[in-house]
């Protein structure tokens, strides 16, 4: 998918009504590039938060209490890739392929209904 489409196609995934209520994690791969997405959607009333390695504990703990009690959507890097147990997770967004196979298997291993974006 061309680079320059991909927040329009991210954006009109969102809408959808299957996904407008849904609890969904966009995997971004960079703190930059997940601070920007994040701020887009919520500039387009995309509710969202971000979970990145450049926040503090205490902002990623508020992220995750949120996205877990089904408030928003989260934009993270891989830093969520890992050691989330968030059953409740409709659909997993790859808004940048992960680096290594590895980290692809990581994103999407403990979730249900897989889509991606790349």
């Amino acid at each position: 998918m061309p680079q320059n489409l991909k927040q329009c196609y991210l954006v009109y995934l969102l809408n959808q009504p299957e996904w407008k209520d849904k609890s969904v994690i966009i995997f971004v791969a960079t703190c930059k590039g997940c601070q920007i997405l994040q701020s887009v959607l919520t500039e387009l009333e995309l509710d969202c938060l971000a979970l990145h390695s450049g926040l503090d504990q205490p902002r990623r703990m508020a992220s995750l209490g949120k996205f877990r009690a089904g408030h928003t959507r989260l934009v993270a890097t891989d830093v969520a890739s890992r050691g989330l147990d968030i059953p409740q997770v409709a659909l997993v967004v790859n808004f940048d392929v992960p680096r290594m196979a590895e980290d692809y298997q990581h994103r999407i291993g403990r979730f249900q209904f897989v889509s991606f974006l790349c």
